[in-house]
């Protein structure tokens, strides 16, 4: 039995938020950057190790349509500390 094709997926988009939102949500997580001190790292298609989020992928292919990432961590014991830096991290380097 041949397998219907599946329908493209339609990605929900979240509004980002604004200029002033981001300052707010930056001053609250201060004290726990100040605190943890993060280092953040990103693979290259090739395997290669990089420091910062350089190798993250854009979310857009060259015909501009979203596509995900993954992003894979050990978050179960502390997901609720590292998972705001990592979002702030990625809104305030790359866009997204």
């Amino acid at each position: 039995l041949e397998q219907p094709t599946p329908a493209p997926r339609d990605f929900v988009r979240a509004p980002l938020a604004d200029a002033a939102e981001q300052r707010a949500a930056s001053e609250t997580l201060r004290p726990l950057r100040r605190l943890t001190s993060p280092r953040f790292f990103s693979t290259t298609p090739s395997g290669v190790r990089v420091p910062g989020l350089s190798a993250v992928p854009d979310v857009a292919d060259a015909q501009g349509r979203a596509r995900p990432v993954l992003f894979v961590g050990n978050h179960q014991l502390v997901g609720v500390l590292d998972i705001p830096l990592v979002v702030e991290e990625l809104l305030t380097r790359r866009g997204i």
